[in-house]
């Protein structure tokens, strides 16, 4: 099953489980969702939802069994030790921030446990994170399914032209790439390469 019928058939418990599991994907699709069998209200909150259980349960995880955790990871030791001379210079920003930094999503809660900071701290700072990734994430998705949904709205009956336009236009690419392609490998075969 994939993701767009995964969200057409369980709705909002699918963007709750969608954030935790796969993230920026499924808030995105919520928001495309929202444009036709979602709440849009309903999509940001879910998503929020889901974001924010999924890294205070990372926190708990490192807050607990920190120590454990490193020992079992050695291969994310650096990613850790990057995270926590993050927290140090500016722990709000680094609690707010690291669910968008590409790598970090899920050691960066666990590396943020395990540094022991403050758990009101890490939840506020994470709610404020979560909120602000729903938004941005659902917000893309949902300003996309708009745009397409117009887009589609205008072309109404002229959907023919448009595909035959396409089409040409794929083909030209397919024709110049060919040539340009054949040209490549003779030059190279009469240098010898």
């Amino acid at each position: 099953m994939d993701l767009t019928s995964f969200i057409a058939q369980y709705g909002y418990i699918a963007i709750v489980l969608g954030a935790i599991i796969e993230g920026e994907t499924v808030a995105v699709l919520g928001g495309i969702a929202a444009n036709t069998t979602l709440s849009l209200p309903m999509v940001y909150f879910m998503a929020f939802v889901g974001a924010w259980l999924c890294d205070s349960v990372l926190f708990l995880i490192g807050h607990y069994y920190g120590p454990a955790i490193i020992e079992k990871l050695p291969k994310h030791k650096d990613k850790i030790e990057k995270v926590e001379m993050m927290i140090r210079k500016h722990d709000l920003l680094a609690i707010i921030g690291l669910r968008f930094l590409y790598g970090l999503r899920t050691i960066g809660p666990i590396s943020i446990g395990i540094a022991g900071v403050n758990s009101v701290r890490f939840i506020i700072c994470n709610a404020v994170g979560s909120a602000l990734w729903s938004s941005i994430f659902v917000t893309i998705g949902y300003s996309a399914g708009k745009i397409f949904e117009e887009q589609l709205q205008k072309i109404g009956n002229n959907l023919f032209p448009v595909i035959v336009i396409a089409i040409v236009v794929f083909c030209i690419f397919f024709l110049i790439r060919t040539v340009i392609g054949r040209r490549h490998r003779h030059t190279k075969k009469t240098n010898g390469e």
